[in-house]
């Protein structure tokens, strides 16, 4: 009898199955070599449940919560861990760069946020040869003395400080040591203006953060590149909005780790539905959002219990398309 543990990482095989067989269909090939690693708090609705515990996070204080860490290439997770609320999920870090490259996905960079930026990280990163872009803590010494050096020389409007888009402008420190880590750290200043409508005054806020990065691109590159991670952001809404993530069915935290895993496959199935059986006008659909629209509105049974399709409905033509294709499909799975 298989482990919990076992059947999660033959989903996971699965999964890794599918992107190089639907490859063209799931991933951008620019893209298919970078690694997300991040985060998320789910809330636990019960505190009888393994790994409910309260937490570090300030959203969920007091309240008892869970851990997910989780890697994603593109628009796909490949990997997903549960630990209990009061565990630091960058541990995870190295164990998700091992498994990705164990499930056959070929990486060359890893992005991730400041949570997991450690020397001990960076050491482990260079042995294996693979580029990264993390977000710097402000708590280091090196981001510390940079944002100074910022300030000093956005006062001279020194030619070092390059504007980027507007309201954002970055400083390249060039090569540091973090820890006995040598990296190359960029200082972002963001600037944000907001106008109070019944008063009229302009509310004026100022962000510093650091990227820590092995490129030599420019730092424009550096930074629309690290942004891009905000891609894992997105999944985990989709997750939590369209999947029901948060209603952990079983006590057992590795049980509810495989129902985790189910849902990170079950989402990548409906892209892969989406892009290979819509038009492109509603492939950026979400999933609840598809079934509504699509599903639910267009569809309905007869008097003998037959699925039929409404006469008047407005994508009407999307699923006069789609049940040939079906049962083609159908046709060439039956040996």
């Amino acid at each position: 009898m298989l482990k919990t543990s076992m059947l999660a990482w033959k989903l996971l095989l699965f999964q890794a199955h599918l992107l190089k067989t639907h490859q063209s269909s799931l991933l951008d090939m620019e893209a298919s070599h970078v690694l997300d690693i991040d985060g998320s708090i789910l809330k636990s609705f019960s505190s009888v449940k393994e790994g409910s515990e309260i937490g570090f996070n300030r959203k969920y204080r007091g309240k008892p919560c869970f851990q997910l860490s989780a890697s994603y290439i593109n628009r796909v997770f490949i990997d997903g861990r549960l630990f209990p609320g009061h565990c630091n999920p960058k541990v995870f870090f190295q164990k998700a760069v091992k498994r990705a490259r164990s499930l056959g996905y070929r990486l060359h960079t890893v992005r991730a946020d400041s949570a997991y930026l450690t020397a001990e990280n960076l050491r482990f990163l260079k042995t294996l040869s693979l580029g990264y872009a993390i977000g710097a803590p402000s708590t280091f010494s090196v981001v510390k003395q940079g944002r100074r050096d910022f300030k000093q020389l956005s006062r001279k409007k020194h030619h070092s400080i390059v504007p980027l888009t507007k309201g954002v402008s970055a400083l390249d420190l060039g090569e540091v040591f973090i820890g006995d880590v040598a990296t190359r750290i960029i200082i972002v200043r963001r600037i944000q203006r907001r106008k109070n409508r019944k008063t009229g005054t302009w509310k004026i806020k100022t962000y510093f953060y650091a990227i820590a990065t092995s490129s030599k691109d420019s730092p424009g590159k550096v930074f629309n590149f690290y942004h891009q991670r905000q891609c894992i952001e997105s999944g985990f809404r989709e997750l939590k909005d369209h999947y029901a993530l948060e209603r952990l069915p079983v006590k057992n935290l590795k049980g509810n780790e495989f129902w985790l895993i189910c849902k990170m496959i079950a989402m990548t199935l409906v892209k892969l539905f989406q892009d290979e059986m819509l038009p492109k006008a509603l492939q950026y659909l979400m999933r609840a959002t598809l079934l509504r629209r699509i599903l639910r509105h267009l569809l309905f049974l007869n008097l003998g219990k037959k699925v039929q399709i409404r006469r008047k409905t407005r994508h009407r033509w999307v699923l006069q398309r789609l049940i040939p294709k079906l049962e083609r499909m159908k046709d060439l799975a039956i040996p």
